[in-house]
């Protein structure tokens, strides 16, 4: 079965949320997200190749800090089914790593700190 659709993922970087107030002001200022010059991250899907074992993976295009990159997000099948409202979903979990320096986030934090580990949960709504 051939499964086709666009994912467009849009996320407001102000909205950062660690539990930490100071921690949270330090990644939206310029050292890092810089959220007054770059108000959003985007994800648009461009491919979706289904492997075994309920696992997929998703192509697509990054952007973040200004600079649009193509990624590969490992994708899990997580369940489907019936809601208690009369919906139909499906959920899914994406996990991707990526290195802040391709996207020009430099902020010295030691050479083991560019790497990003991003994870995704995604839940789908039969229309």
């Amino acid at each position: 079965m051939a499964l086709w659709f666009l994912l467009v993922v849009q996320v407001k970087t102000a909205s950062i949320d660690s539990n930490h107030a100071k921690r949270d002001k330090h990644i939206r200022n310029e050292d890092f997200l810089n959220v007054d010059k770059y108000p959003t991250a985007s994800f648009v899907s461009q491919g979706f190749k289904p492997l075994t074992d309920g696992r997929s993976q998703l192509t697509g295009e990054l952007t973040l800090h200004g600079i649009t990159r193509p990624i590969v997000v490992d994708v899990v099948f997580i369940g489907v089914g019936e809601e208690p409202w009369g919906g139909h979903r499906r959920g899914y979990r994406g996990t991707t790593t990526i290195k802040r320096s391709d996207y020009n986030m430099s902020h010295d934090l030691g050479p083991m700190a560019d790497s990003m580990a991003l994870d995704f949960f995604i839940e789908g709504i039969r229309k």
